[in-house]
């Protein structure tokens, strides 16, 4: 069953622009052979969501000091979405439109996968966005003093939809791993073959992950095994 993300705009003209998160980072780039891409996970995580573009070039900086004026925003109309709500080296960014999800999900709001930020730190949100009449903040925090610049059509942070109880029916369990014969034998082919493969240097992937198969090339049962997202634009 198809659920929804409800993008409700407050102004006929938008500021925020939203987009399937895409797969591709600088630094993965600069990877020899842009190497980084061949790490399914990676790639999975960096389409995980949707991003939150910026609407144009700003800077900000903080002096290191705890109030509210610490935090000077500067270039175009940022100011009026960018603020020092907080103090504590905090900034906060307001988006013009309010997110509706289905009952029982919620939305997580944080930095965009895989991206480093030097001198601030994404600090993580869950919303309750199926009752929430009304939008939601997303904030950095300052690490040290510093004067940074955005620029306008990157990412300023991304969402996706989470179901609120999911988490809640899980509890860890820890066990040895040869107390399942067959899952053990297969972890011991996987790590010889891994390690045979290290050992002699090899410039080519063994794809085992990428494929879904054991170390003997045979397929796993996976009917939803994932490379990376394609994530629906908004209609």
């Amino acid at each position: 069953m198809t659920q929804t993300i409800s993008i409700n705009r407050l102004y006929d003209d938008p500021v925020f622009e939203i987009i399937p998160t895409p797969m591709k980072r600088s630094w993965m780039d600069n990877t020899p052979g842009k190497f980084a891409y061949h790490c399914v996970p990676l790639n999975v995580a960096n389409t995980h969501g949707w991003s939150v573009i910026c609407p144009e070039d700003f800077t900000i900086s903080w002096n290191g000091m705890q109030d509210l004026d610490a935090i000077q925003v500067n270039g175009g109309s940022g100011s009026t979405w960018v603020s020092s709500h907080f103090g504590s080296g905090i900034f906060t960014i307001g988006v013009d439109f309010v997110i509706r999800t289905d009952p029982g999900v919620s939305l997580y709001v944080r930095g965009t996968p895989n991206t480093p930020y030097q001198y601030i730190v994404p600090l993580d949100g869950i919303i309750e966005t199926d009752w929430l009449p009304f939008t939601f903040t997303f904030n950095y925090m300052f690490t040290e003093p510093c004067l940074l610049q955005f620029k306008k059509g990157t990412p300023l942070f991304s969402f996706f939809p989470i179901e609120r109880s999911f988490i809640k029916e899980f509890e860890i369990n820890e066990t040895s791993i040869t107390s399942d014969e067959e899952f053990y034998s297969k972890y011991q082919e996987y790590a010889a073959s891994r390690g045979d493969h290290n050992y002699q240097g090899k410039d080519e992937r063994q794809k085992f992950y990428l494929n879904g198969t054991d170390a003997d090339g045979v397929k796993y049962d996976i009917s939803d095994h994932t490379k990376r997202y394609d994530l629906k634009k908004r209609s």
